[in-house]
This record gives C-alpha cells, sequence and structure tokens, in this order.
C-alpha cells in the first residue's frame, strides 16, 4: 500500500518541489525529463552546412559523437561478455561441447547425371519387356511327387 502511494504521488511532489525550489534544479530536472523521453539515446542533430559554424562547436560536436560511439562499444562488449559467461555457464552445466552443432545439414544433393533408371536401381525386371523381344520363361521345378509340407 505505502509503495502505491509513493509511486501514485512521486511526480506530483516533483513538480510541486521543483516550482518552490531554485530555477537550477528545474532546469536539471526538465533536461533529465527530457532524457528520459527521448530514452536518452541518439546523437544530437548536426549542425547545418548552411550556417557558419564555430570550428569550437565543431569539434565539441565531434568530441560528443566519439564519446557516444565509445558508450555504445563499452555497451556491446559488456554484453557479449555476458552472453559469453552465460554461453560457458550452459556448457558446463549440460555438458556440451565448445563447437556444438546444432542443426546437421547433410551432404548437398548431386544433380549431375540423375536419370529415370538410376532411381529404379535396385529393382530387376525383364529387358525384353522394354525391347520388344519375347519373354523366355524360367523352368519350374518338376514337383517329385508329394509336397513335403502338407
Amino acid at each position: 500500500m505505502d509503495s502505491m502511494v509513493k509511486k501514485s504521488l512521486a511526480v506530483p511532489i516533483k513538480k510541486l518541489t521543483s516550482c518552490v525550489s531554485e530555477g537550477k534544479d528545474q532546469d536539471s530536472w526538465s533536461l533529465q525529463r527530457g532524457k528520459r523521453a527521448r530514452g536518452g539515446k541518439g546523437r544530437s542533430a548536426a549542425p547545418r552546412p548552411g550556417q557558419q559554424t564555430d570550428p569550437s562547436v565543431i569539434r565539441a560536436y565531434q568530441a560528443d559523437l566519439e564519446k557516444e560511439r565509445k558508450l555504445r562499444e563499452a555497451m556491446n562488449a559488456q554484453k557479449n561478455a555476458e552472453r559469453a559467461a552465460m554461453r560457458t555457464h550452459f556448457r558446463r552445466k549440460y555438458q556440451l561441447s565448445k563447437v556444438s552443432v546444432v542443426c546437421w545439414n547433410g551432404p548437398p544433393p548431386s544433380d549431375e547425371g540423375y536419370s529415370l533408371l538410376k532411381a529404379f536401381q535396385g529393382l530387376s525386371f525383364n529387358m525384353g519387356v522394354l525391347s520388344g523381344t519375347k519373354q523366355t520363361k524360367t523352368p519350374t521345378p518338376a514337383p517329385d511327387g508329394e509336397c513335403k509340407i502338407m
């Protein structure tokens, strides 16, 4: 209950204290609020080429860009380190190899020399039917009297 009251009254109290306190606090609070609304990320707008700009302003702008780039690289390095730590943790936990094969891709199918006869290679059939010659019957063994099974 206390946390709900604190959350619901936090913004009005900040507004009230910023109005009552010095202008300096108000400016810093409004800057923080603006950064929070934008997400605090991204570059500021570049100076327009048509306007005359002071070289010190350009150097400051370039320094800001460099600082943002370094901050971004540091954040990416931190994320990569966390991912590497998680990978090693799960490798150790589930006893996985360092280079585990997630999906096995078999050898690529070869398209060279495919024919219909290769598909039926294991089947045996009489080639006489295909050539139009008369089929020869295979002789069946003559029964020697009575069948032994019956």
